[in-house]
């Protein structure tokens, strides 16, 4: 199994992997991209959003859980998820609403 670090590769291909692995459903790969120090809000908010069109939910749930999840990164995410909800993907929408940082202002 691969490890990826700044060294190996620049950030934009960590992030166009990661972007990849997420559409594909390729969870190990998430995980071990998310394991490194180069992830910031805007991947993970980014993902989250891919995560959730791609109706992935056990990605969503590895995203949301990351330390460097923020509010808005939820809001976003809930966003997308009201979008997804109508197609029958209620469970990402109350995935991201138990999340603790989830902000209440932005219930839907």
């Amino acid at each position: 199994m691969c490890r990826y670090n700044s060294d190996q590769k620049s950030g934009t291909m960590q992030f166009d992997e990661f972007m990849a692995a997420i559409k594909a459903g390729n969870i190990d790969i998430v995980r071990q991209i998310l394991s490194n120090d180069v992830v910031v809000v805007y991947w993970l908010t980014v993902g989250l959003v891919a995560a959730i069109e791609s109706g992935n939910i056990d990605i969503v749930e590895i995203i949301i859980k990351h330390d460097g999840v923020v509010p808005y990164g939820l809001r976003q995410g809930v966003e997308a998820a009201v979008k997804a909800s109508q197609n029958g993907e209620s469970a990402i929408v109350d995935l991201i609403r138990s999340h603790p940082m989830f902000p209440v202002k932005y219930a839907v």
